[in-house]
């Protein structure tokens, strides 16, 4: 910090220094919003929420501790303003922020890659919980890191363990086969395509990541790599509270809260759980393509 403050006298630059010093700003992507978004530098800080995103939600969570300043993974401003109007949702959400004297710092690719960064934190939490685990030395690109296991688990008990251990709903595989899995590479978040030839260089035998793209999938697939989706939020969620704790200590006596928002895959998982109480015989009686579509 360029100066010193006593407990409760933080300011919005000294949360931005303390930011840049643990997910400097020159790690993000060319394309991407990082710093202070909303806010202003020299305004005292009461506390700080993190969140991965800016939504009435977390505001009302913001509200109630009596914080001023919310640090969110995703940005709340990520194309160029050309207009300011209360009609639009998200310009309206904006005004409102300002009208609070609420400050957003936004961390995203530069989180996502620094150490101890998002997939760091997920690299942790599953070697952490899972049996005869290590995170390999070397780094799949950027924001991927490599779990090896040193008694293979099949591709199944994984599954289960990695969706317990992240707290999440349910996991999408796209692989039917169940065999053995040696080396996992996570991701967090969204998992591109450009990322398939580091994967496939790494040796990794399957993938988890938060969410892609189905060709992307297919991809992964015809390379032999199997695919687990736990869901964007929960593979990112993770590096909130070990983040906070990082920034009690460098800002001491600022509280901060951490808000786990929502969980954006329960339902469509909770529609699964509720849907496998249903035979197989009539979930193929019922589904697309089976009745009035020509179905054989």
């Amino acid at each position: 910090m360029n100066h010193t403050l006593t407990s409760g006298e933080w300011l919005v630059r000294d949360v931005m220094e303390a930011m840049e010093q643990l997910a400097p700003a020159h790690l993000a992507e060319p394309w991407d919003a990082v710093g202070l978004q909303v806010g202003d530098p020299s305004d005292p800080v009461r506390a700080v929420v993190l969140a991965l995103d800016v939504t009435p939600e977390a505001m009302r969570f913001a509200a109630k501790r009596q914080a001023n300043l919310i640090i969110s993974h995703h940005p709340v401003i990520f194309n160029p303003l050309s207009v300011l109007r209360r009609d639009d949702p998200e310009q309206a959400l904006l005004m409102r922020l300002v009208e609070e004297k609420t400050a957003v710092l936004a961390a995203h690719t530069n989180l996502d890659a620094a150490a101890g960064g998002v997939a760091d934190s997920l690299a942790a939490t599953l070697t952490g919980g899972l049996p005869d685990a290590e995170t390999a030395v070397n780094p799949v690109s950027p924001y991927g890191r490599l779990i090896h296991l040193r008694k293979p688990l099949p591709l199944s008990d994984l599954a289960g363990r990695c969706r317990d251990l992240l707290g999440a709903s349910g996991c999408l595989l796209q692989e039917s086969e169940d065999r053995p899995v040696r080396f996992m590479a996570v991701f967090p978040g969204s998992f591109s395509a450009d990322n398939i030839a580091e994967v496939r260089r790494s040796g990794a035998d399957c993938l988890l990541c938060g969410e892609c793209k189905h060709s992307t999938g297919l991809q992964l697939r015809l390379s032999g790599c199997a695919l687990l989706q736990l869901g964007h939020d929960v593979s990112e969620r993770v590096v909130l509270p070990p983040l906070a704790g990082r920034m009690r200590l460098m800002l001491p006596g600022l509280p901060f809260a951490v808000y786990a928002g929502l969980v954006y895959n329960e339902i469509a998982f909770r529609v699964s759980r509720t849907a496998a109480g249903v035979s197989r015989k009539a979930a193929r009686e019922e589904s697309p393509g089976s009745k009035g579509q020509g179905a054989g």
